[in-house]
């Protein structure tokens, strides 16, 4: 299990590049290749920001991503 105090700048190295090797100490080998596919933070790139783009307020809520994939999995693919 991962833990829940474990802020973003503890998985990037000094050199802004993501810190593989923890990644292999506490994630499932399978997640590791989704996180790094994410552009790691670069100091040169300013303060970074995170929201949910899909909610207009962009605040995030459990009901927001729950809502988005049901409309998705259960969505007709050809739609007359």
């Amino acid at each position: 299990m991962v833990d829940s105090s474990l802020k973003l700048s503890d998985v990037i190295l000094e050199d802004s590049s993501w810190n593989v090797l923890l990644f292999q100490q506490i994630l499932q080998p399978q997640v590791i290749p989704y996180l790094l596919s994410i552009a790691h933070p670069h100091p040169n790139l300013g303060e970074d920001r995170c929201y949910w783009i899909e909610e207009g307020k962009r605040i995030f809520s459990v009901g927001a991503p729950y809502a988005l994939v049901s409309r998705s999995q259960w969505a007709d693919p050809n739609p007359h």
